[in-house]
């Protein structure tokens, strides 16, 4: 496995890859990805919400921002110069309880829907576990192995449901393992990561979940068998992914 570190915007991203898989750019560098990947634009708060209405439902999964996506929406980005769709996703919120965790399969409908927008309009897609921080909750597992444990096990249900749901889709298509996971109580949000270096347990753990995710998408084959996927490190942190983030 390689791996490499380069800068997307500002959040500082590891980019993994492995030979073999099917309709991928074989040789693709992390640099020519870049230049591939070129400017990008973030679908947020539509389907990284949650925190639902009662009445919410696949169909409504905009809560954050009530508004619709369209087709229109991602020809509009193409014309205007857009190479990449970043989409935001919050699976968790569509998930059964332990220890399935089944995905609604129309809410991964829609998202296929807006991807395959996306995709027919020349663009590339990145899709993620984004605010599934609400129950990746890193400060409880620092302390507590069977929080951690427990955590992990969803982490392998959910990246193994989404990654067998698109594991045929070409190249333009990336996974991000994670947003900018942090921790988060009444009394803090670490995001200078002073709290981390602090306890170094935590790093560690972003290191496991990452690791697991991993293992989880290249598991399902196919096409994700060398994928490109990009790593997260704690916080979003340039810096603490240079010195910590290890797979």
């Amino acid at each position: 496995m390689k791996i490499h570190f380069l800068s997307i915007a500002i959040i500082l991203l590891a980019i993994v890859s492995c030979k073999g898989g099917q309709e991928l750019k074989q040789n693709e560098s992390p640099e020519e990805l870049c230049l591939r990947l070129g400017f990008a634009w973030n679908l947020g708060n539509h389907f990284d919400s949650f925190g639902f209405a009662p009445d919410a439902t696949p169909q409504t999964a905009s809560y954050w921002d009530g508004a619709q996506s369209s087709e229109k929406l991602y020809k509009s980005l193409a014309e205007n110069g857009v190479k990449t769709v970043r989409i935001p996703v919050t699976w968790g919120a569509w998930e059964s309880e332990a220890p399935d965790y089944t995905i609604n399969p129309d809410f991964i409908a829609i998202v296929r829907q807006n991807i395959e927008w996306a995709k027919n309009n020349g663009l590339n897609v990145i899709i993620n576990l984004h605010h599934d921080e609400y129950w990746l909750d890193i400060y409880k597992a620092t302390f507590d192995q069977e929080v951690n444990d427990a955590i992990m096990r969803r982490i392998e249900r959910t990246w193994t449901q989404v990654a067998e749901a698109f594991k045929d889709e070409g190249d333009y298509l990336l996974f991000e393992t994670f947003n900018e996971i942090h921790a988060k109580t009444e009394n803090l949000e670490d995001w200078s990561g002073n709290w981390a270096r602090e306890n170094e347990r935590a790093l560690e753990i972003v290191n496991e979940w990452t690791e697991l995710a991993v293992r989880s998408i290249r598991s399902t084959g196919s096409a994700n068998a060398d994928r490109w996927i990009a790593l997260n490190g704690y916080c979003g942190n340039p810096g603490l992914a240079m010195d910590y983030l290890r797979i």
